[in-house]
């Protein structure tokens, strides 16, 4: 029997990119959140589809809950714990924008090379992922909303905790709402 509901989703989700839709960038909080030990061998997979899932409500990144962190990187730290954990790191553009300098990372079955952001005090607060157009960010939202399910506004947008991930012109931003 046809899933409408996902079908539905997936229709709508396509007619917002590519109409162009855009979220603004969610406000800032202040509550902190402890250290994503993602670096531990405990954090690694045990199976390639537990890279991206969701367990009781939660989206899970390696092993850890986004609310955590990502990457072995936890919300809030700053740009010199970030130099540490990626000695090849490059700053791209503003003083708040980075890379890892060589890592491409898989998320949800797609290759990126991801930014980090880290807020004007230098404390990490999101990562974006993105394409280099809307028709090839179409298949990783589709993924996204067969993993992570139908989103509770009519946005592209999921929350878990303190922290959001959405999608916005070319990319997806996973952004946390709380900084130390």
């Amino acid at each position: 029997m046809p899933r409408r509901p996902v079908r539905l989703a997936i229709c709508a989700t396509l007619f917002a990119l590519t109409l162009g839709c855009a979220t603004a960038a969610p406000p800032a909080r202040t509550p902190s959140v402890p250290a994503a030990p993602t670096a531990s061998p405990a954090a690694t997979p045990t199976s390639p589809g537990e890279l991206d899932v969701v367990r009781a409500g939660m989206y899970y990144r390696q092993g850890w809950p986004i609310t955590q962190g990502w990457n072995g990187l936890a919300w809030g730290d700053s740009i010199e714990k970030f130099i540490q954990r990626f000695p090849d790191a490059r700053q791209v553009g503003a003083n708040t924008t980075w890379t890892t300098g060589n890592a491409q990372e898989v998320f949800f079955g797609h290759t990126f090379l991801p930014t980090y952001h880290f807020d004007p005090q230098g404390r990490f607060i999101a990562v974006s992922l993105t394409k280099s157009n809307r028709e090839q960010l179409v298949p990783l939202v589709n993924t996204m909303l067969q993993t992570l399910g139908t989103p509770k506004s009519k946005k592209v947008r999921w929350e878990f905790g303190d922290v959001v991930v959405y999608a916005v012109h070319h990319s997806v931003v996973i952004r946390s709402l709380s900084t130390p």
